[in-house]
């Protein structure tokens, strides 16, 4: 007769290497973590720098889209939301990774919301550009260069999918092992 034990354990490190390890990962976390403050800091800059000045100066360069200012900005601060919001999951997932909880459901959740985050992101991208070229406050050139950032937006939705997909599978994997002598 065979017999399976279960008991749940968590491998810690011994010796130099395993802590040169965590000072490694703890420095990766750092410096992502920063990347997310760097990210979120340009995004502000942006939205409300950048563009209400821009926004202004073409206003005054071409006065028939001068009604369209405050649309035009609105939108613009409308679709930087969900990218802050992204922002936000992957400081969650990063503070994860630094508890040594890289491969937890709860990360894969994170990665699946920033996938419909970007994808939706993508598609309000173009269909308020096709929108304000249909009103006559756009230019076919600007609904274009959209269809090009929304590809972008796409291929993170792609890759943050298939993340998911992947943290999900090794975090069975891990619980699995976790439980199994």
């Amino acid at each position: 007769m065979e017999y399976t034990v279960f008991i749940k354990s968590r491998t810690e490190s011994s010796g130099t290497g395993g802590m040169e390890m965590d000072m490694k990962q703890r420095t990766l976390v750092r410096w992502l973590k920063f990347l997310v403050i760097f990210a979120a800091a340009c995004g502000l800059a942006l939205d409300l720098g950048v563009l209400p000045v821009a926004g202004m100066r073409m206003a005054g360069d071409y006065p028939e889209f001068a009604g369209f200012f405050w649309p035009w900005l609105v939108f613009l601060w409308a679709i930087s939301l969900p990218c802050f919001s992204a922002l936000s999951l992957a400081w969650r997932i990063f503070s994860n990774i630094e508890k040594e909880r890289a491969f937890s459901v709860e990360n894969a959740d994170h990665m699946e919301r920033i996938s419909f985050l970007s994808a939706a992101d993508a598609a309000l991208l173009v269909l308020g550009n096709a929108a304000f070229l249909l009103a006559g406050g756009s230019h076919m050139s600007v609904l274009l260069a959209s269809f090009l950032i929304a590809l972008i937006g796409i291929g993170v939705s792609v890759a943050a999918a298939a993340l998911s997909h992947l943290i999900r599978k090794a975090a069975q994997l891990q619980d699995q092992s976790d439980w199994t002598i």
